[in-house]
């Protein structure tokens, strides 16, 4: 993703099906060493959100691209990562780093950008599942603990508390396709804060999401909308029969897993993990310095 030519590699579709594929085989593979029970990296919730931050980068929403199966699953992704950083914070799991700060405001913001882009004849099931207003709470909640600690962090609970009052995430009859859903008022506390967010974010993406709800009008239709918004996979080969996996480290990695010399279970399962690198923990493909 950092690539000079990143934006011609993803506007193709078959690279985004090799990744989610790749993605797949790692979660079914690192599933074998996690642990309900373990608090650690190798926990359902550290694999989880490994997962969901890669869907979530994945599918980075646009105007264009949000009824095309890019906002259900962001909303899937986003709404995870919420609720499980909530769970980590409330069991004293976090250590409150400010990744965690920029992270839980991307995640809201992305949330609430998908249901602004997206007219509400369009949105899928995803859009309505009970979780998602879960955790548009355990955000803002997220950001207010977080802001208790660091005084520079409000302009983030603030500008989220605002799009969460303004952008509305529940179908209502009385919503106008023609109107702007955000309220000059809003804007204009938005815009007061964007200096400051600039300086702390630095997302690019984010930065978007936020320009276009300020000045665009909302969507009244999609510009490229599909029925379905899982495409087919095609003849697409992933994984270990891919030419673009072999000779990568979790290529290598998976191949020890697959073979019968270690038992994943019992207590042998801290012997298992140390025949492994760090790069079971996640992708080898994905690029971590994105996260």
């Amino acid at each position: 993703m950092l690539r000079s030519d990143f934006a011609k590699i993803d506007s193709s579709r078959t690279w985004r099906e090799h990744m989610l594929e790749e993605l797949e085989t790692w979660r079914s593979q690192v599933e074998r060493l996690s642990h309900r029970a373990t608090r650690g990296y190798l926990s359902d919730r550290w694999v989880g959100m490994a997962y969901n931050y890669t869907i979530a980068l994945l599918h980075q929403p646009t105007k264009e691209n949000v009824c095309n199966g890019f906002g259900d699953r962001s909303i899937q992704a986003s709404t995870q990562l919420a609720l499980t950083f909530r769970a980590f914070q409330k069991d004293r799991q976090t250590a409150q780093l400010w990744p965690g700060l920029l992270s839980q405001f991307t995640v809201g913001v992305t949330i609430l950008y998908c249901f602004w882009a997206t007219p509400p004849g369009y949105r899928t099931p995803a859009y309505r599942a009970a979780e998602v207003s879960e955790a548009l709470r355990a955000c803002s909640t997220a950001l207010a603990i977080l802001s208790e600690r660091w005084t520079q962090a409000e302009p983030l609970r603030d500008v989220f508390d605002i799009l969460a009052k303004e952008i509305p995430t529940h179908e209502n009859p009385d919503m106008s396709s023609s109107s702007k859903p955000i309220t000059s008022d809003s804007v204009a506390l938005i815009k007061s804060h964007m200096h400051v967010i600039q300086e702390i974010s630095r997302n690019r993406v984010v930065l978007r999401m936020l320009q276009e709800i300020m000045t665009d009008d909302f969507p009244s239709s999609p510009q490229d909308y599909l029925q379905q918004t899982d495409s087919p996979r095609g003849n697409h080969l992933c994984s270990e029969h891919c030419a673009m996996f072999h000779g990568t480290t979790f290529f290598d990695s998976m191949m020890n897993l697959s073979s019968d010399s270690h038992n994943v279970t019992g207590g042998e399962l801290n012997d298992t993990y140390a025949a492994f690198d760090d790069s079971i923990i996640f992708p080898a493909l994905f690029g971590s310095a994105e996260f």
